[in-house]
């Protein structure tokens, strides 16, 4: 049986104009892997599938110069790939090429070109981006981060995104723990979280691109990698302030934009998305317990809105229809689907 959730996703992305592009942020190769893992259960997506993942081959390839995982060409490889293997078909395209050196981060950069290499399977390519990857890197007085100019905090263009990329290349290299030191460096052991280093310096949000769901992911598959329990520990205070953020939208104090819109990039989707992880690998069912009620009041709310400046539908994987889909799938089975915002993890093209 579908999913209604996810099935009224597809419904909404279907009346909408295909997207311009072809990239897994918000283009065609995250729409094509809803309706890939829709179709598993339904063959009627099967067609929309085929055809988003036909619209992603086709960007990729013609934008094959741009690196990283959700806005470059690898990304997009990926994607594709992972659909083709869902549908069980051959992928309309060969496997990604090395689109040369970028800036450091997993959005847009070495650092997500790094993550796709390492899920297709494309090791001496993988190698050769890690490589330019640590030998980048901003040295400061708080430890090796990215990008070299302005090393932040941060997963979808900081430090800690370029550190878990590492991480999966080869979690025995020493210099894969450099960006997360760099972010431990700014803990605020009083407030309990993380500041910013840009000013004015303030905590940093919720959301997955910058904040403290983005933290929670990267530290708790930091923590499965490695069993080192200082990123156990560090997940648990992330965490912890998801969960308060949960607290306050369910009853009715919501107070940030992460904690308004339904999103995975920065929104609610992103925070249950993490939520449920962490009860998983902390054991710890307050955890997966706070994702399941944020999740039935959002489903009973029905309000959907997708996480675009303007507060337009987007079809998209991380700002629109396709990821609040994908985390509908997610909550029916969430031993069989890895988390969304550590995506290729555990979606290897080899399996």
């Amino acid at each position: 049986m579908v999913n209604a959730v996810a099935a009224e996703m597809a419904a909404r992305i279907l009346a909408l104009p295909p997207p311009p592009s072809g990239d897994l942020y918000e283009g065609a190769a995250g729409i094509a892997l809803l309706f890939a893992e829709l179709a598993a259960r339904d063959f009627v997506y099967r067609a929309p599938a085929l055809r988003y993942a036909e619209q992603a081959a086709a960007w990729a390839t013609a934008n094959d110069k741009l690196p990283g995982f959700h806005g470059g060409a690898p990304g997009a490889h990926w994607a594709v790939h992972r659909t083709s293997h869902l549908l069980g078909v051959p992928p309309p395209v060969s496997l990604a090429h090395d689109p040369g050196p970028g800036r450091g981060d997993v959005v847009a950069g070495e650092a997500g070109t790094l993550l796709a290499f390492t899920a297709l399977g494309l090791r001496s390519q993988a190698t050769a981006v890690a490589q330019r990857i640590r030998s980048t890197g901003g040295d400061t007085a708080l430890g090796c981060a990215w990008p070299a100019e302005h090393p932040a905090p941060g997963l979808a263009h900081g430090a800690s995104g370029v550190a878990w990329a590492l991480l999966e290349a080869d979690p025995s290299h020493p210099q894969a723990h450099e960006g997360f030191l760099f972010e431990r460096a700014w803990f605020d052991r009083q407030a309990r979280t993380w500041r910013s280093n840009q000013p004015p310096h303030g905590t940093v949000p919720l959301s997955w691109c910058h904040g403290l769901a983005g933290v929670t992911l990267t530290r708790l598959r930091a923590f499965v990698l490695t069993k080192r329990p200082e990123y156990g520990a560090e997940a648990a205070v992330a965490a912890a302030w998801l969960e308060a953020s949960a607290e306050r939208v369910l009853t009715g104090r919501a107070e940030a934009w992460e904690e308004r819109n339904h999103s995975l990039c920065h929104g609610l989707a992103g925070t249950i998305d993490a939520l449920l992880y962490a009860g998983r690998v902390l054991e710890d069912t307050r955890y997966s317990n706070a994702a399941e009620r944020l999740w039935s009041a959002t489903v009973a709310a029905g309000a959907w809105l997708c996480g675009t400046e303007e507060r337009t539908a987007d079809p998209g994987f991380m700002l629109g229809y396709a990821g609040m889909g994908l985390l509908a799938l997610r909550l029916d089975a969430p031993e069989a689907m890895p988390p969304l915002g550590l995506w290729p993890v555990g979606y290897s093209t080899s399996e």
